[in-house]
């Protein structure tokens, strides 16, 4: 069996799209554009981020006394270009270099 990594991503895009106009009046029908394809692709990446790199997460959410809430993690920490936490803001995960 043959993976297409486009086909993931488009699957992923018209499930999102999909979800999107469940909760839109203003809902979208043509095919899906390159933002969409890129927002599936950060959202792949961010997942496999989540899967390998949870443990180091929660240590620096435990390390910087983090809140943890329904809309993400929420505290006083950022994610600096190197990917580790910094003070001040919201935390959220590395996206890696698309320059592949």
């Amino acid at each position: 069996m043959h993976f297409s990594r486009l086909r993931l991503l488009r699957v992923t895009a018209w499930i999102h799209r999909f979800l999107r106009n469940c909760h839109q009046d203003d809902r979208r029908f043509d095919t899906v554009d390159a933002k969409e394809l890129s927002e599936a692709e950060s959202c792949w990446i961010k997942q496999a981020q989540r899967e390998v790199y949870w443990k180091e997460r929660d240590t620096a959410i435990t390390k910087l006394h983090l809140n943890r809430q329904a809309q993400g993690i929420r505290g006083t920490a950022t994610a600096g270009h190197d990917g580790f936490t910094t003070p001040g803001g919201k935390t959220s995960l590395l996206l890696i270099n698309r320059g592949y």
